[in-house]
């Protein structure tokens, strides 16, 4: 019976000590001990996140599924980034598979040099206001939304957001702050996309490539993991 319980206790320890330590906090200094992440949970992700509704930078540090990331293990990049005048998000993220290797807080990204032209609201339909592009935006993007509302949408993106499929995911998140989610839910979203210049005149137009159409899902693969950090910080406002 001995035998049997020191072997119990053996084994219990081994599972222990090849489980993931990660940092679990939601501030910069993040003083939190390591924790032991549960068996789902296989990777440590350190994600500062700044938006036009939270002006300060959010941190968030934890243990969080593989599919939770949006980049690739031990590689630190803003996988996606917009500004588009009126509304901005910007997420920098880490994710990682070693014990306590989420322990940096990921700075904001800063000004790249490149403009673009955006919109001071939703319902601008000239959209000739230049705005500063930061981190990974290196496109002028330019959205025709269409459905409830028909307008334009313009600004700075990472050219992951150069893709129909990802602007229609990417967008609702960063559009509730304005419109209500039966207007969003109604939307169809065409995007073109063009480099953006560190000099010279602000792009106002983008060429065809990346375009397509397609109405706006309330969820999908991508906004699914981006409404789970952003919603809790968005106000709702009915159009």
């Amino acid at each position: 019976m001995k035998l049997i319980l020191t072997l119990c206790i053996t084994w219990a320890l081994l599972l222990t000590g090849e489980s993931l330590q990660c940092l679990t906090c939601t501030d910069a200094t993040c003083t939190n001990p390591p924790v032991t992440c549960p068996s789902n949970s296989s990777v440590c992700q350190s994600s500062t996140i700044q938006s036009s509704i939270v002006k300060d930078p959010s941190v968030s540090k934890s243990c969080v599924e593989a599919s939770n990331c949006m980049t690739p293990l031990n590689v630190t990049t803003t996988q996606l980034s917009v500004n588009l005048g009126f509304a901005n998000f910007r997420q920098t993220q880490l994710c990682c598979d070693q014990d306590s290797c989420n322990n940096q807080t990921l700075p904001v990204p800063s000004s790249n040099g490149r403009k673009c032209s955006s919109c001071i609201s939703v319902l601008d339909k000239v959209c000739n206001t230049p705005v500063d592009c930061v981190g990974v935006e290196d496109n002028c993007i330019h959205v025709n939304v269409t459905g409830a509302i028909n307008t334009v949408l313009k600004g700075c993106a990472s050219s992951s957001l150069c893709n129909v499929s990802v602007i229609t995911s990417f967008l609702p998140p960063v559009l509730s702050s304005v419109l209500s989610s039966d207007v969003i839910s109604a939307l169809g979203f065409n995007v073109s996309c063009n480099t953006a210049p560190s000099t010279g005149p602000v792009n106002s137009t983008a060429p065809s490539t990346g375009q397509g159409t397609n109405t706006a899902p309330s969820t999908g693969p991508v906004s699914v993991v981006l409404m789970a950090m952003w919603l809790p910080m968005m106000v709702k406002l009915t159009f």
